[in-house]
């Protein structure tokens, strides 16, 4: 048996009613798509080593946009670095979500 997944239509939706005669065209692939995943645990993106382009890049990977960046006086190991994140580690959020972090200066 084969298993095959559709991935585009020339009409709307399932149950569109269409003309008589009308050609409809459905694209399918062999196989099925890998699962999108709908839910992620937010990857810690705080701390001393961390810089915003680590940062960035971390939320990025994880299937996440960066939110409202801040900045504080934090000074010491903070200059430069990622002090704080809006959402915490592990917390498990909608893929795309926005999380924010704070800059020390």
């Amino acid at each position: 048996m084969y298993n095959f997944t559709k991935i585009n239509t020339d009409f709307a939706a399932l149950g569109t009613k269409l003309d008589s005669g009308y050609e409809a065209r459905v694209d399918f692939i062999h196989g099925n798509l890998p699962p999108k995943p709908n839910n992620i645990s937010v990857p810690t993106i705080n701390g001393t080593s961390i810089t915003e382009a680590t940062a960035l890049t971390s939320l990025a990977t994880a299937g996440l946009a960066p939110g409202t960046r801040t900045a504080a006086s934090h000074g010491g190991p903070y200059t430069g670095k990622v002090f704080s994140q809006g959402v915490a580690p592990a917390t498990v959020v909608q893929a795309a979500s926005k999380v924010a972090y704070e800059m020390g200066t």
